[in-house]
């Protein structure tokens, strides 16, 4: 929040102002700073000086944005990794093997991993090679996995926060034919 004097001058008064919310979907951190706890709409009316402001605010659930193998991919190399990529940075305690788990022929698969400094991305990382010729499902569990403010993950793309979400893909064949 910026106070323009008669002057021109201006001067932050972020702090010094008051503020007041009309939804639970946002939580006032202090010093005009909000967190997101819901999915929904908002209002937040900011006072100072007499003058009264209000401001109408969208607040989406954090969403898986896209997968590398992406969901359906076919001739995945046995070597590759997983790339998760989210809408919102993660609460990095969160990611767990039970909050994102890879599963062939339903048994578990070793993985460990990994979180980006941004916290907005996840690599999967295998340390055996892919069954060839497999389909891989990894599985994301929304009611555990959270962003880095506390709002669940929407893993299954319902629009609502958590859920359980699936990204499927098939290895490579490596048969060995004879004779070649």
């Amino acid at each position: 929040v910026t106070e323009t004097r008669s002057d021109s001058l201006q001067r932050a008064v972020t702090d010094l102002a008051t503020y007041a919310l009309n939804h639970a979907a946002l939580v006032d951190q202090g010093g005009g700073l909000f967190t997101a706890r819901s999915a929904g709409s908002s209002e937040i009316t900011v006072s100072w000086a007499g003058v009264t402001e209000t401001v109408r605010v969208a607040i989406s659930v954090p969403v898986l944005t896209s997968s590398s193998p992406a969901d359906g991919e076919a001739d995945v190399a046995v070597t590759r990794e997983t790339v998760l990529r989210f809408s919102a940075p993660l609460k990095a305690s969160t990611v767990t093997g039970e909050s994102i788990a890879v599963r062939f022929a339903g048994e578990a698969l070793t993985t460990r991993l990994h979180v980006s400094p941004t916290k907005d991305q996840v690599t999967v990382f295998y340390p055996e090679h892919l069954p060839a010729s497999a389909r891989v499902q990894l599985t994301l569990d929304g009611d555990r996995l959270t962003s880095a403010t506390g709002q669940l993950i929407d893993a299954d793309g319902d629009g609502l926060p958590g859920g359980i979400g699936h990204v499927s893909f098939d290895t490579l064949s490596l048969t060995v034919l004879p004779g070649t």
